[in-house]
């Protein structure tokens, strides 16, 4: 106990502890400011490769988002060279099965406007998803998705009653020739 009570007393013991203390407190300031950069480091890093994520699971559901555009986009088409080719035919009629058809050619007075205005929406929706940047932010994507989910179920519903539309027309088309041929 005399040992230790001697080196309290004893001036230069005291001072090589405390300035061995001052110095073991800056090598410790020193690790602590090393240690923060390193954090802040990890987090910048952790916080731009969560961005990255985010931004290609966006791009991801923008590609399916122009897939489903383009499956609609090709539906419509298909219903208009349908409707075309119905058209071409109805028109290479003779008169006679023209008036025996009567007002079941304002098939294409009705329902072709119609997919034209189909084909319009679903290509202003397209340049839409194609010219939607990150900056627009994620909400105004989720309207275009929204916007195209409604719309496909529209025109899915509308080319599903255009087919049985036609598919009648063709019979009565077919029917009103037959009756012509057998008229003669």
């Amino acid at each position: 106990m005399k040992f230790i009570v001697y080196l309290l007393n004893d001036p230069n013991f005291v001072n090589w502890t405390a300035f061995s203390a001052f110095l073991f407190s800056l090598l410790s300031l020193i690790w602590a400011r090393k240690s923060v950069k390193i954090s802040q480091a990890a987090l910048n890093e952790s916080t731009s490769n969560n961005l990255r994520v985010a931004e290609s699971e966006i791009e991801q559901k923008r590609l399916e988002l122009l897939k489903e555009i383009s499956n609609e986009h090709e539906m419509i088409q298909r219903a208009l060279v349908d409707m075309g080719m119905l058209k071409a035919d109805y028109d290479a009629c003779p008169e006679l099965v023209k008036n025996l058809m009567g007002e079941r050619a304002s098939i294409f007075t009705n329902y072709m406007p119609l997919l034209e205005n189909y084909k319009s929406e679903v290509e202003a929706r397209h340049t839409g998803a194609i010219t939607w940047k990150s900056e627009s932010g994620v909400s105004q994507f989720y309207i275009l998705l929204g916007e195209q989910d409604a719309a496909f179920k529209n025109t899915k519903f509308s080319i599903d009653c255009y087919a049985g539309v036609v598919s009648e027309f063709r019979e009565k088309l077919e029917l009103a020739q037959n009756y012509r041929a057998t008229a003669q």
